[in-house]
């Protein structure tokens, strides 16, 4: 059997089509969501698995860290907020996860629009003025 692999925040259309996607492709899917009624979690192609809210980081990062994988699992955050807490999570989670995204250190500065804008100056590209 092939490892698994996590979609996070499942509770809409996004996460579902990378649930399938997944499925289809033959690789077994931990679907991760917070809210009970998740729409990933009706999909044949996952098993659920029901996770604190990732606004409580702490909590959310733990849950993930004590989930019982056979080997490193890709984990695919479907929307920025536990992509956040995972990617800030990393030291804590280690080599259990695949990370299909960069460092905490690079993904923050991009996570938000001044820093974006602020990258693309250094880099001298020009972006429209903004207030």
């Amino acid at each position: 059997m092939k490892a698994p692999a996590l979609v996070v925040d499942v509770g809409w259309v996004n996460g579902l089509a990378a649930i399938r996607s997944l499925g289809r492709a033959g690789i077994p899917v931990i679907a991760v969501d917070h809210r009970p009624s998740a729409l990933g979690f009706r999909s044949r192609y996952a098993q659920g698995a029901l996770s604190p809210d990732p606004q409580d980081e702490e909590a959310f990062v733990s849950f993930l860290a004590g989930l019982e994988l056979d080997a490193p699992a890709p984990v695919f955050a479907t929307h920025d907020e536990p992509l956040n807490a995972i990617a800030r999570g990393a030291d804590r989670l280690g080599d259990r996860f695949l990370y299909p995204f960069p460092p905490w250190e690079v993904l923050g500065t991009i996570q938000t629009k001044r820093g974006q804008l602020e990258a693309a100056e250094r880099a001298g590209v020009a972006t429209p003025r903004t207030w």
